[in-house]
């Protein structure tokens, strides 16, 4: 239940929440959804960026730059991210390298979570533009804010393909 997944974390009932849980590299596209985070249609979205690597301080760094650092929480590494998926409205995976199948995107899925991504090696196996989650193109940050936002904002487009995408995988 998101509500009570919320309680015990930073984030209230009625915040809308983006994730990705992820190890903090380059090929992730974790820049590209915190500059989609600082375009003013997302101005009111709250991100949850779950996972550690040699990018984490970095991206505070760019987090505090473009002014968001106050709606952005970085949890690190964790074990179970079964809680932190539960506290998401929407699971992003913006890939900026081929993937193989993501296990945290997998994971968001089974979650029932809706899901946005790029179309990178084998998550075109897994997410079916517009069925199961929703493609953007790489390193665009504007059609990123863009898909976030309809997703956010379209509860029933959220929870078709939310249950789409736990059905399918």
């Amino acid at each position: 239940d998101r509500a009570i997944a919320r309680k015990a974390g930073p984030f209230s009932a009625s915040d809308k929440v983006a994730g990705i849980v992820a190890t903090l590299r380059r090929g992730k596209g974790v820049p590209v959804l915190l500059a989609a985070a600082a375009r003013p249609e997302l101005r009111d979205m709250k991100l949850l960026i779950v996972g550690d690597g040699f990018q984490l301080e970095p991206l505070k760094q760019e987090a505090a730059k473009l002014g968001i650092a106050d709606r952005v929480h970085f949890t690190g590494r964790q074990e179970d991210v079964t809680r932190w998926l539960n506290m998401m409205d929407v699971f992003v995976l913006p890939a900026l390298v081929d993937e193989g199948v993501p296990q945290a995107m997998s994971q968001a899925m089974a979650s029932g979570l809706p899901v946005i991504t790029t179309p990178s090696g084998a998550i075109t196996e897994l997410i079916r533009d517009g069925e199961t989650g929703l493609f953007t193109p790489r390193g665009d940050a504007e059609a990123l804010a863009a898909a976030i936002k309809r997703v956010i904002e379209d509860e029933a487009l959220a929870k078709r393909l939310g249950a789409a995408a736990r059905a399918h995988i």
